[in-house]
């Protein structure tokens, strides 16, 4: 605030200058201001004043600064403004019942599937007069005939004695590949049973499915101890008229690839906000 005093009165015998006429109006108005002032002082108040009051005080205080040819920045700007937070803020604090994050995000998404063809063959291989086979010795074997499936040649090859001679007392029976791509291997998933005398396979000695990949220096893969020779003696549920069949299963892995799938969006809940969050957004 600028305040402005009067001067001393000057001595009778001083000499007095003469003062122009422009300093004296200025000079009579500050005192003007001054003593409208003393009249008016301003109220003190705990509590800010009503916006009316405010207002008439802004512009009291305009006049008593054109009077000072002063220019008060209070006067230009209006009363003081609370902070304001950004809109981006307040929309989403207004929407969605005063939550400062939206609702639902909505958020780009992309997919890809693996997808794996597959080729699966069933072949019987019949052996008969089973009975003349026992005893022609280990390693020996009979040969099914070579069947076609995923682009390999593939045989069941049976041992009436076992194929090596840790097996003794059982037969073996394996699958062989014949690859047309020597250097190339190829996966598979087989299984080998007999099958009872009514052509179903036996729901008590049934072989789980083996794994397996074949190439050129493993080209065969199978069950050393197949079944107990003792199971196959005559009367067995396995032997028709001195034959009996396996069953090969075989499902041959033709290759494997990625796909994208087509573009969407996902929409996910909002996180949830810190505690105290929800107050600040309100407070601003």
């Amino acid at each position: 605030m600028l305040w402005i005093c009067s001067p001393p009165s000057l001595p009778q015998n001083s000499r007095r200058r003469s003062i122009p006429s422009s300093a004296r109006v200025f000079i009579n108005g500050a005192l003007a201001a001054l003593r409208a002032v003393a009249a008016d002082p301003p109220r003190r108040s705990d509590s800010p004043p009503p916006a009316a009051v405010e207002g008439d005080r802004i512009a009291h205080r305009t006049s008593r600064g054109v009077l000072f040819g002063v220019m008060d920045a209070r006067s230009v700007a209006g009363p003081p403004q609370l902070p304001i937070a950004s809109s981006s803020l307040l929309d989403t604090a207004h929407h969605g019942g005063g939550s400062a994050f939206p609702d639902v995000f909505c958020l780009p998404r992309t997919s890809s599937t693996s997808l794996t063809k597959s080729v699966t063959a069933v072949h019987d291989f019949k052996v008969t007069d089973y009975s003349l086979l026992d005893g022609m010795g280990v390693g020996r074997y009979v040969s099914s005939s070579t069947f076609a499936a995923g682009g390999r040649d593939w045989a069941v090859r049976f041992y009436p004695d076992g194929a090596t001679a840790g097996c003794l007392g059982h037969v073996s029976a394996f699958l062989y590949c014949f690859s047309r791509q020597p250097a190339a291997g190829v996966r598979a998933r087989f299984t080998l049973n007999l099958l009872e005398t009514d052509g179903r396979m036996s729901q008590q000695a049934t072989n789980p499915y083996m794994k397996h990949t074949f190439s050129p220096a493993s080209d065969n893969w199978g069950f050393i101890k197949f079944i107990e020779k003792s199971k196959l003696l005559t009367g067995s549920p396995y032997l028709h008229k001195d034959s009996l069949t396996i069953r090969c299963v075989l499902t041959v892995v033709i290759d494997s690839r990625t796909v994208e799938d087509e573009l969407n969006s996902v929409v996910v809940p909002p996180p949830k906000p810190a505690p105290g969050f929800r107050r600040d957004a309100e407070r601003w």
